[in-house]
């Protein structure tokens, strides 16, 4: 091989370097709430899409603490008008985190209670819309993210379905050192024509 076409070898192969080295740069996310695992296996709540995650992978996998761990202390779930309002219903508008734990608790089996055998779950985000709140205060700050979900869970013989869609609204963590988010408000979306029996809160409902 003759000096110059070793020499122009050696240059495209510096070149091609220089591409891998800035393509890294540009594309992986160093900060990406995926990149971060806590001991546990699951990603931290450093961002709104890593608290999903977690909440995701938490209610298939039927971990209480994990699952709770992504809920604010003053997190409200907001039931389907039509499952609260009928004159018939003995359910409330909507309950908190003590009534999520309680539900949860008998739901993932954590109590000599017949819990749930199986949980699938898919969530894609439609829409994410940031508030930054008032200048100077990121703990008013607001993420809202609009899901839709298949969930299916399985209860000996039964398998309830629900596909509404789901709004999320997240906030900063108070009290801590670093930046960790949580889901503050949860809202079940009443669908135009619903094809199913099933909301998510009614699922929940059965273990109230």
């Amino acid at each position: 091989m003759s000096r110059r076409l070793r020499s122009l070898l050696l240059v495209v192969l510096m070149i091609h370097a220089a591409i891998a080295v800035l393509s890294a740069g540009c594309f992986r996310n160093t900060a990406s709430p995926q990149e971060t695992v806590e001991n546990d296996g699951y990603p931290v709540r450093s961002h709104p899409d890593s608290v999903m995650l977690k909440f995701n992978m938490a209610y298939v996998a039927m971990d209480l603490e994990a699952y709770l761990d992504c809920v604010a202390d003053t997190f409200q779930f907001h039931l389907l008008q039509s499952d609260w309002a009928p004159p018939e219903s003995d359910l409330p508008a909507w309950w908190g985190k003590g009534c999520e734990d309680t539900i949860h608790t008998r739901m993932f089996g954590t109590e000599d209670t017949v819990g749930v055998d199986r949980i699938q779950l898919t969530m894609t985000n439609i829409t994410a819309a940031f508030d930054p709140g008032e200048p100077g205060d990121p703990h008013d700050d607001r993420w809202t993210y609009m899901e839709q979900v298949d969930l299916r869970v399985t209860i000996v013989d039964w398998i309830f379905l629900a596909n509404d869609n789901q709004e999320f609204v997240f906030a900063i963590e108070p009290g801590r050192a670093e930046t960790l988010w949580q889901i503050v408000d949860w809202t079940e979306v009443d669908p135009w024509d619903r094809e199913e029996d099933s909301s998510w809160g009614s699922i929940k409902a059965l273990f109230r």
